[in-house]
């Protein structure tokens, strides 16, 4: 397994790595996990490697984009002190252009987008470890506008990922393996926020991509 005995990871995003978690107890308490992949990262890396004792940290906030996740990353990220992070962040920035445009909101433009992944890895240096997730939109076709729109985003994190030297973990090709034998309905009632199941997708990417060992 990629992480270290003893090892902490700081687990960051919106409202799906967020999933309702518990604000008022220290990190690591019951609860602090939410009720989504964070949580079923850290039961998995408890059930099959419990000799190693990894921190799993929830920094997770409900309704960030990439903007609000860099303007927090020092003070919350960064001083829970990790050695590995995680990054699962840009439906809310893609989101925006489709829900709030009426609304004329300052959206996030995907060169921008671009600049504020380059600017947390700047910021994670001394990291043992960065990981990009992409973000999932849960649908059965590509015709989408707002899929195709958060392909380019993806196209981003993959890059950004490539120049700065993190691990690139594509969730969304995953489920959209997926999602060739299911509906989408069976993962999510608004292509965004997933149930169970599609947390599980999302987990089994990440628990992947850190070489997990399950005998």
């Amino acid at each position: 397994m990629i992480l270290e005995k003893k090892s902490r990871i700081v687990m960051a995003g919106d409202s799906v790595t967020d999933c309702g978690r518990n604000r008022e107890l220290p990190d690591c308490f019951w609860s602090t996990w939410g009720d989504g992949y964070v949580h079923i990262v850290y039961s998995n890396l408890l059930a099959f490697a419990p000799e190693a004792n990894i921190m799993v940290i929830n920094k997770g906030v409900s309704g960030d984009t990439s903007r609000d996740l860099l303007a927090r990353w020092e003070s919350d990220v960064m001083a829970s002190r990790p050695d590995y992070i995680s990054v699962m962040i840009g439906i809310n920035d893609v989101w925006r252009h489709f829900d709030s445009v009426v609304r004329q909101e300052n959206l996030v433009a995907i060169d921008e987008f671009r600049e504020n992944l380059e600017s947390i890895a700047e910021k994670s240096r001394g990291v043992k470890k960065l990981f990009f997730i992409t973000p999932v939109f849960w649908a059965n076709t590509e015709d989408e506008p707002m899929f195709k729109m958060k392909r380019n985003f993806d196209a981003v994190i993959k890059s950004v990922s490539e120049k700065v030297g993190a691990v690139f973990i594509d969730a969304q090709s995953i489920a959209d393996k997926v999602l060739k034998s299911q509906s989408h309905y069976m993962f999510t009632t608004d292509h965004v926020h997933p149930n169970l199941p599609g947390h599980t997708i999302i987990a089994e990417a990440f628990l992947r991509a850190i070489k997990l060992e399950r005998t």
